[in-house]
């Protein structure tokens, strides 16, 4: 059963809406089996024939060096492939169902100009199993370029993008004029007057690594030469097809496809890769195997995923008085892999292996292959993923109505950078679309350097015709909060709205009245958490603007006036005192979720110390630096829109079992901890994930499988008591080139960021980056020691499953969370959402896309603004060598957006894109981008609704500023390129890695 709500659908710049999502169906081109990424089909074992179905089209070859595998020495031939690179398929999704939004397309592949210089190349050599087809067939008669061949099911009549199946025009669209004057494929017009070619960011770009697009003439963007043609492993810059994938076929275990991959998800009786995703998908069989491998085994599980519209849904099953039947013995939950013997009297636990009888009422009869003849017909014994009525004994109490408390900021600084008003008026927005409406519970309370609570149920004097607004209690100590109210001061949602209104209306100017200099934001916070827990517990809703100085608990200006050294250690990503720790416990005890809204209104508010109280009581935590309301409001309103909509569970519990054998290490995200054991989560919900280690403590069965199972009690907004249970079952293996082959790369990365973010706080800073190369040093250590089938350590060999491993690492070291030049509250941030975010997001954080602005089509004939789902260009490598000085780039990471502006771009395009015609006009400040009533405005902001619909929420949008501070934000963002004292280029760190690695063989 699928969670009710309404989907995301974040406001398009400007206003407008973006389109529905595509409002396409693939077609049957789109729904294609997927090829294994370990060498072989999904549900086939190691060795078998791969099976035959229709396959996804390759991408066209492109020339170049690379060396092959199996071979001695370098080889002429194509690049590895790493995917195909095909048109999205659109699907429309009803405004009735949360839906997980895709992620958007990672970047793929593409060629450095020809013809340039760079230094001596290091042979980059990506292991594969010798077959034809690397799990990617091309049918018969395609032809790169032209789509699939007469005859064949035929893609969803999507939007055009280029690569893989033939590029469509937009509707009432013809010729694709360029932004530029000029035929397409002509260079870019003539650098300004004044430009030289060189900037101080030029001392940023590593040498050799800079030069002219292919199709440009001329040099790089600060003058340097192109670089040489080279064949380093990149994500896929091109979209690719939506395909189906079933989590197993055959009766075997499917090897998902990488997060960017849009999937329409079959439960075939293991949970999905939204919902459970594994850095290992083949377990070594032994520990003395598992040690010597090196490779990272954990599990990234987000139980609450909202669910795509295409997606087998979560079925609920309720199995009457008895409750959920789960093993007398490990207490795991029965599922698919259950055993039952005795012709369906007793059954076997697949976990501890317990035999046991069957409950009453639940037994069966078996067929003659042993199985029980209604499994079809229970959800619960053929589908990984499953929801559970609970009974009376899975309750302490009766679940509680959904209960929300708007806490707002409302002194002098909040209400000078808008964020009093815009946060009454977001709050406002949303009390219409609550949840439960009918049961729904609100509470008001507002802070400056006193408390006050507002007592809903009364209300003072009013105009004719108007709501009053309530009644106000002043609590001036702060030093001692409580909650001067009765129950928390909470009102049924029905009976207050209109108070409720009436009293946000009149914050703002009540705001501007307070002289209050500083703000006693943490005391707030405690008051709030006692409000709620008198309540029965709840979420909270506070939004903050300035730091917390006054009352307890408080916190201080730590920020170190200068960049970091490599050597000084990051001791203030720890809360400012222990009291912070102290009232997360207290707010996870009383069923209290912090949801906490930063609108900074200066340039450091301690949200180190609001992420320890968010993160300790399985709260959430959103910055918004330097808040301006007129660019932000749209953005905090969609914010808090998502977050009372989204799926989420209230008051959970949550416990993850491994198969014997197999033991839970340590665990990483936003969670409350009773026991060792178990994880209580106030609230859950959709954009939460957490993170697991596993370790093999013994010897496993041979052809056997491994089981892992994460349970969740939670409580449904719509006051059901549920358990929602995922099994993933993960085949064991004896060969230590197949445990290499099933490796997740997303599922890697995401165990590696949160493993070294969580020892961040208090270790110095290079040490922090030197974790993360060490980890993929020692793997790649073991697996040329014992994995690949060649040693020539002229080479660096690099698994196919991980060959993005050092681009991602090198993304991951060059984090704001390990930058020296990084602002304090952006490095806490980004080590909540490291700690956090789901697996889907982390490849974009560590390698964020990069997409050219003035190759942009302009309006069609009849002068209408391009359509929603307008397609996409194709996305950059991040490096300089791909940016020209005439060029408008987007650069986004799912979070935050950057729109940079060459310094040969000229003038009419600024005139068109930013009213201005120059970007000195606009200050040195970062602005946001302007929607104005031209083609360009209108091109460019059609294609930031489309990121943001892909994302799932509107991004922070701003053009960087003219000048050396801009050249530094943009080209520092580029992964690829050195960085200063942040790190390395591409082609350093893979010499590096390879460096690292024959010293520890020699």
């Amino acid at each position: 059963m699928r969670t009710s709500g309404a989907v995301r659908q974040p406001g398009a710049y400007g206003g407008q809406q973006p389109g529905a999502y595509g409002g396409q169906q693939p077609g049957a081109y789109g729904v294609q089996q997927l090829g294994a990424y370990s060498g072989q089909q999904p549900g086939t074992r190691p060795g078998q024939p791969p099976a035959t179905g229709p396959q996804r089209p390759q991408a066209p070859a492109q020339p170049g060096r690379v060396a092959s595998s199996g071979a001695a020495g370098v080889q002429e031939g194509p690049p590895p492939a790493t995917g195909a690179q095909p048109s999205v398929s659109r699907v429309a999704y009803p405004p009735s169902t949360p839906v997980r939004q895709p992620p958007s397309p990672a970047a793929g592949p593409r060629q450095p100009p020809q013809g340039a210089f760079s230094p001596p190349p290091l042979a980059v050599n990506v292991a594969t199993p010798p077959r034809a087809h690397h799990g990617l067939g091309v049918p018969a008669g395609f032809v790169p370029g032209r789509g699939p061949p007469a005859g064949a099911p035929q893609a969803s009549a999507g939007p055009a993008h280029r690569g893989g199946l033939a590029a469509r025009p937009m509707p009432g669209y013809t010729g694709a004029p360029p932004l530029w004057p000029g035929p397409p494929g002509a260079p870019g017009p003539p650098p300004a007057e004044g430009y030289t070619g060189q900037s101080p960011a030029a001392q940023m770009i590593a040498p050799g690594r800079m030069g002219t697009p292919p199709g440009a003439a001329g040099a790089g963007y600060f003058g340097a030469p192109a670089p040489a043609k080279r064949n380093d492993p990149r994500p896929a810059l091109s979209p690719q097809l939506e395909m189906v994938f079933e989590t197993r076929r055959g009766g075997d275990h499917s090897i998902p496809p990488p997060c960017s991959t849009p999937l329409v998800v079959r439960d075939k009786g293991s949970a999905g890769p939204h919902h459970m995703r594994s850095t290992l998908n083949l377990v070594p069989q032994t520990p003395a195997l598992f040690r010597k491998l090196k490779l990272p085994f954990g599990l990234v599980i987000n139980p609450m995923a909202a669910p795509g519209l295409r997606d087998d849904p979560i079925p609920t099953v309720d199995l009457g008085p008895g409750g959920p039947v789960r093993c007398a013995e490990c207490k795991a939950y029965v599922n698919a892999y259950f055993r039952f013997v005795a012709d369906g009297g007793r059954m076997v636990c697949n976990f501890c292996g317990a035999e046991q009888p069957v409950p009453p009422g639940y037994a069966c009869p078996l067929d003659m292959e042993g199985r029980r003849r209604d499994a079809a017909d229970r959800p619960e014994l053929c589908c990984g993923s499953v929801d559970m009525v609970a009974t009376a004994e899975y309750m302490v109490r009766p679940p509680a109505p959904p209960t929300h408390l708007f806490l707002i900021e409302a002194g002098a600084g909040a209400a000078a950078c808008g964020a009093t008003a815009a946060a009454a008026a977001a709050v406002a927005s949303v009390v219409e679309g609550l949840p439960e409406p009918e049961r729904a519970r609100v509470a008001l309370a507002t802070f400056d350097a006193s408390l006050t609570f507002y007592d809903l149920t009364r209300s003072g004097a009013a105009a004719a015709g108007a709501a009053a607004p309530a009644a106000m209690l002043v609590q001036p100590d702060v030093d001692d909060a409580f909650s001067p109210l009765p129950a928390g001061g909470v009102g049924a949602l029905a009976a207050v709205r209109d108070t409720l209104l009436a009293t946000l209306a009149a914050l703002p100017a009540a705001a501007a009245a307070s002289g209050a200099s500083e703000a006693a934001g943490g005391a707030a916070l405690a008051a709030a958490v006692t409000a709620l827990g008198e309540a029965g517990g709840g979420r909270l809703h506070a939004f903050l603007a300035t730091l917390p100085r006054r009352g307890r608990p408080a916190s201080r200006p730590r920020e170190v006036p200068r960049a970091l050294a490599d050597r000084d250690a990051l001791d203030a990503l720890h809360p400012d005192g222990a009291a912070w720790g102290e009232l997360a416990a207290r707010a996870a005890e009383a069923q209290v979720r912090p949801e906490l809204y930063c609108l900074a209104a200066g340039p450091y508010m301690d949200v180190a110390s609001l992420d320890a109280f968010a993160r300790g009581a399985a709260g959430s935590l959103r910055l918004y630096p330097g808040f301006h309301a007129p660019a932000d409001a749209a953005r905090l309103q969609d914010d808090l829109r998502w977050a009372l909509a989204r799926p989420a569970g209230l008051e959970a519990v949550g416990r993850l079992r491994v198969s014997t054998g197999l033991s839970v290490g340590r665990c990483w995200g936003a969670f409350h901890r009773r026991t060792p054991t178990d994880l209580h989560f106030p609230a859950i919900d959709a954009d939460q994930a957490l993170a697991a280690s596993i370790e093999v403590d013994e010897k496993l069965a041979e052809r056997g499988e491994a089981y892992a199972q994460f349970a969740l009690l939670y409580t449904s907004p719509a006051g059901r008591r549920l358990v929602r249970v995922h099994t993933l079952a993960l085949p064991i293996t004896t060969g230590r080139s197949s445990a290499f082959r099933g490796a997740d790369m997303d599922a890697v990365l995401a165990l590696t960021a949160r493993r070294v973010a969580a020892q961040a706080p208090g270790k110095a800073l290079g040490a922090c980056r030197d974790a993360v190369m060490a980890a993929a040093v020692d793997l790649l250590v073991a697996y040329r020691q014992h994995a690949a089938q060649q040693s020539d350590t002229s080479q660096l060999l690099l698994p196919e499953a991980l060959q993005l491993l050092p681009l991602f690492s090198l993304g991951l070291s060059k984090n704001a969370l390990f930058r020296n030049d990084a602002r304090l509250d952006e490095r806490a941030l980004w080590l909540h959402r490291l700690l956090t975010c789901p697996v889907e997001a982390m490849a974009s954080i560590v390698y964020p896309r990069l997409l050219p602005l003035h190759t942009l089509p302009l309006a069609g004939p009849g002068g209408g603004a391009p359509q929603a789902g307008a397609p996409l260009p194709d996305a950059l490598p991040l490096s300089a060598a791909f940016v020209e000085a005439h060029g408008v780039y987007l650069l986004e990471n799912g979070y935050e957006a950057s729109v940079f502006f060459g310094k040969a771009v000229p003038p009419a395009t600024l005139e068109g894109l930013l009213g201005a015609h120059s970007l000195e006009a606009l200050g040195p400040a970062p602005a946001p981008l302007p929607r104005l009533a031209t083609p360009l405005s209108a091109a460019v902001n059609a294609l930031l609704n489309e990121v943001c619909r892909q994302r799932g929420r509107l991004l922070r949008t701003r053009v960087l500023p003219a000048g050396e501070a801009g050249e530094l934000a943009f080209f520092s963002a580029l992964v690829e390129d050195k960085a200063g004292s942040a790190g390395g280029s591409y082609a350093d760190c893979l010499r590096q890695l390879h460096r690292a690695i024959v010293n520890k063989l020699s």
